[in-house]
């Protein structure tokens, strides 16, 4: 379980990005020494420790728990040292009543804008559900299918849940006042439906005893003779397919750097940026799709312009 962007917003907007020690409350965010970003120094600590052998970790909390926005504190690197440290002195209770002081205190001495805090905490839930809806990560097992070059496949399921967080992308309700965020969530929504729509242009149902497979071409006998006209339409078609799956990844990269430049500095860090995984002869081959720096003024086109567009991108098919 990690934190998630909501409740890491959260925390840092109600603590106004400072130390929440009395006689500390140092500033947590520093500017670079060119003036171009900012370098988190503050440190989120958990009350209850994430296991049960860490400080204070005996508890009845659960695993989510933990990681929520009620058992985490900001502070600096010197008193996340000196609370794990010393747990006789800084108990659960403890620690939360310094934490409740400390937000008083930026309520009452601070001008800030409660207003602002909770749109950027709606951003946060809506990255949330993106997170979990697209699954982030798991776009390397989803993608997969995609490394069939004569005719990349999807699971039933994973047809099911690219169309569902397409549906709920468009009914999601935007705060507007993060525009190029919002534009990088639009950009990501015009790919993944023209992904689905292609895709089921000449899709065919495989049952392979799992649950089923959706082809993105359909699946003929093996006596079918095809002439060859009909053959190169369909690779054409199935080249498109696996392009669009290289724009969606693109579109996700984007966003998830605009999420970090506009939300949460730390998103996905750790994980990294989202591949896609083909199988070829060589055995796998990991892509790592991205927008160049000219691309990101216009993104994802449209499916007409994109078909001629998609031959200029990093990565297109058949030179995959």
């Amino acid at each position: 379980m990690a934190i998630s962007v909501r409740d890491r917003k959260r925390l840092w907007g109600l603590s106004a990005s400072r130390c929440a020690f009395p006689d500390c409350r140092q500033e947590l965010v520093e500017e670079t020494s060119d003036s171009q970003g900012a370098v988190l120094v503050g440190q989120e600590a958990h009350i209850v420790a994430q296991s049960s052998d860490g400080p204070r970790g005996i508890s009845d909390l659960s695993i989510s728990e933990r990681d929520s926005y009620d058992n985490l504190i900001l502070v600096c690197a010197r008193h996340h040292i000196v609370i794990d440290n010393d747990v006789t002195g800084y108990s659960v209770d403890m620690l939360l009543a310094v934490k409740s002081d400390h937000e008083l205190w930026v309520r009452t001495n601070l001008s800030g804008s409660l207003a602002h805090q909770a749109e950027l905490e709606r951003y946060a839930e809506i990255i949330d559900d993106w997170s979990e809806r697209a699954p982030l990560d798991q776009w390397r097992t989803w993608t997969y299918g995609m490394s069939n070059p004569l005719s990349p496949r999807l699971t039933t399921k994973t047809m099911d849940q690219r169309t569902e967080l397409g549906v709920w992308l468009l009914s999601v309700i935007w705060p507007g006042t993060l525009p190029d965020l919002e534009r990088a969530f639009q950009n990501f929504h015009a790919v993944l439906r023209d992904f689905i729509t292609v895709f089921n242009q000449e899709a065919d149902w495989i049952d392979n005893g799992k649950g089923g497979v959706v082809a993105a071409l359909t699946n003929r006998p093996g006596w079918v003779v095809i002439m060859e006209h009909e053959r190169q339409r369909e690779r054409e078609h199935a080249d498109l397919v696996v392009d669009l799956a290289l724009e969606l990844t693109r579109a996700a990269n984007y966003l998830c750097a605009q999420i970090r430049e506009s939300v949460d500095a730390r998103f996905r860090l750790a994980e990294g940026a989202l591949l896609m995984v083909f199988f070829g002869g060589g055995g796998e081959d990991f892509l790592r799709p991205e927008y160049t720096q000219k691309e990101t003024g216009d993104l994802y086109p449209g499916l007409e312009e994109f078909r001629t567009v998609r031959l200029s991108r990093d990565l297109h098919c058949p030179a995959r």
